[in-house]
């Protein structure tokens, strides 16, 4: 999956689905939360952005999101794409433009 990518990619594993303790975390909303800021924090961290958690999360639109994180960041229009594919990418690029948006 991230051999020989086109774009900057990482596989990120928070659990497995064939261990039952794994799946039950997967279907806890606090879990895919604690996951969710943990990687945000961490791609924070490789664009050297500081991470600042917020009491309450801002309303913003996805795009508003993606137009935070491109301009933070410099990533190209392909891998804000692949995120977008991802399953929670929306709620990724939400909280990572949260974070940066200060």
């Amino acid at each position: 999956m991230v051999r020989e990518p086109k774009c900057p990619a990482i596989l990120v594993e928070f659990g497995f689905m064939d261990n039952r303790t794994d799946a039950d975390l997967a279907l806890q909303d606090s879990f895919r939360k604690r996951c969710t800021v943990g990687l945000a924090k961490g791609i924070c961290a490789a664009f050297g952005v500081e991470y600042v958690a917020k009491k309450e999360d801002k309303d913003m639109t996805v795009q508003e999101a993606i137009n935070i994180v491109q301009e933070k960041t410099g990533v190209d229009e392909n891998t804000i794409q692949y995120l977008l594919y991802y399953k929670y990418g929306d709620a990724l690029l939400l909280k990572l433009a949260g974070a940066m948006n200060k």
